[in-house]
């Protein structure tokens, strides 16, 4: 990342965040010319931001906000109310509710879905345990099929 950047920035793998104080209209500036330099950065290396993966996120409880737009190749960025950043969902207020809702869907998603497919799977499974399961007396060790689990038990033969 450019050294003349003056914003702090986390970086990721491919995913970056870069964040700052803005409280007047001198920050904002300071923060568009971070971003400028950002421009300047990927030309050189060949890189490209994409302004619709971008977002603008307003971290605060205070009720005359400062707000102002901000640019990447021209095109303004969408102020979002919650933003992801490695898993976690952030939002304006920093309250967990959000992320707390959006981590208990995906787990009822998760657990529909196991519910749905594993009862059909287990009755899949019984009916070719008990299409498989014979029963031979001179082997030591007979398959006893009870409520469709299949468990082994010793003969009285041994």
């Amino acid at each position: 990342m450019p050294a003349c950047v003056k914003s702090n920035a986390r970086l990721f793998a491919d995913d970056c965040l870069q964040y700052r104080p803005v409280n007047n209209e001198e920050d904002a500036k300071k923060l568009q010319n971070d971003l400028d330099a950002h421009q300047n950065w990927e030309r050189a290396w060949q890189m490209t931001f994409n302004p619709d993966k971008c977002e603008v996120l307003r971290v605060t409880n205070k009720r005359n906000k400062f707000l102002t737009n901000y640019t990447i190749h021209g095109k303004q960025l969408n102020v979002v109310n919650e933003a992801k950043y490695l898993g976690l969902t952030i939002s304006r207020n920093l309250t967990w509710n959000n992320h707390i809702n959006n981590i208990t869907k995906k787990a009822n998603f998760t657990l529909a879905f196991l519910c749905r497919n594993i009862r059909n799977c287990l009755q899949k499974a019984k009916n070719q345990v008990q299409s498989c399961t014979t029963t031979t007396s001179g082997h030591p060790y007979n398959t006893h099929l009870q409520s469709g689990i299949p468990t082994r038990r010793k003969t009285s033969a041994s």
